[in-house]
């Protein structure tokens, strides 16, 4: 692994407005595969306000909180298949990629770099309480 060749390794990860990143099959599989194998990942964002329960919009936050690996997208059918046949437990991955964004450790948690720990936990749990809410109406 190239983690132990290089133990300093990092993953940087580039997060556009719109959240795209996670509705892409590869994209989402080796930001599981790099938790996996513990390189650690800094997650920057292009605007916290994607983020911002107090906006109102909470469609971005939905997004990931009921996001699978079967609902990403690539640019080619077999792509997507030939991801998925690579997943032994595809629930698994899908519980692994819930806790790599919202997990205490997460993208979404404390390696969000510019957000402090407060804040972030403070607007997850606003989140799960609002998407909670959408979810039973």
């Amino acid at each position: 692994l190239m983690q132990q060749v290089v133990p300093e390794l990092r993953q940087t990860i580039a997060i556009n407005a719109d959240l795209g990143i996670f509705s892409r099959a590869w994209c989402v599989a080796e930001l599981v595969q790099a938790s996996v194998s513990g390189i650690q990942q800094d997650a920057y964002i292009f605007s916290r306000q994607a983020l911002d329960a107090n906006r109102g919009d909470m469609r971005l936050y939905a997004k990931l909180a009921t996001l699978t690996v079967a609902s990403c997208n690539a640019s080619c059918p077999a792509d997507k298949d030939f991801i998925l046949a690579k997943i032994p437990d595809l629930s698994q991955f899908n519980l692994q990629l819930q806790v790599l964004i919202f997990g205490s450790s997460g993208l979404i948690g404390r390696h969000l770099l510019g957000f402090d720990a407060l804040f972030s936990a403070t607007r997850t749990a606003f989140r799960m309480e609002s998407i909670a809410g959408m979810l039973k109406a």
